[in-house]
């Protein structure tokens, strides 16, 4: 056995395929529908990205026997508010669009620029910063996400700036308490 795959490590890792292909195939459809869909509603665009979002969860669980468990969702406050979001896995850019209310995202600018998949990012009135410009994005992030909660619409942040590593972190960005502290 020594250097060799066991059956259920070969089924389990076609099991992972077969999601990762799902992903990659219903992420392009769902991205061509936003773009198409661009004049309707945001509560319409929305709750495309929701139908794919739950899609992905039922067939993570179908095939990989990923499981996912909501606590303290009694305690989300009624009015649009900022959430951040712990960012380790690819699982976090998805399954919190199933759970939590009508939401954007504060994403780097570089992602809009994406064929297809960034172009229907941007139909979900996501706000796009240069990371770079710091005190500029900060502003940005400030001016356009109380706009958003004006709307009704939450605002998500992953406070890290980029995905980390479980148990790791780094130093948090401000945006998010500012946004959440002006509004």
């Amino acid at each position: 056995m020594n250097g060799q795959r066991s059956l259920g490590q070969i089924i389990y890792s076609l099991r992972v395929l077969v999601l990762g292909v799902y992903f990659a195939i219903t992420i392009m459809l769902v991205a061509a529908a936003l773009i198409l869909s661009w004049p309707l509603p945001y509560r319409f665009r929305f709750a495309l990205a929701r139908t794919w979002s739950l899609g992905m969860l039922w067939v993570g669980r179908l095939t990989c026997g990923l499981d996912w468990v909501v606590e303290g969702q009694e305690n989300l406050p009624p009015e649009p508010s900022v959430l951040y979001i712990k960012h380790s896995c690819v699982f976090e850019a998805y399954g919190h669009i199933a759970i939590f209310p009508r939401q954007t995202w504060v994403v780097k600018k570089e992602l809009l620029l994406t064929p297809v998949i960034g172009w229907g990012m941007a139909t979900l009135k996501c706000i796009a910063i240069n990371r770079g410009a710091r005190g500029t994005a900060v502003k940005q992030v400030i001016r356009q996400g109380k706009e958003r909660l004006a709307e009704g619409i939450w605002v998500t942040i992953f406070p890290e700036g980029t995905r980390m590593e479980p148990g790791q972190t780094r130093v948090y960005g401000i945006s998010g308490a500012a946004l959440a502290r002006d509004a």
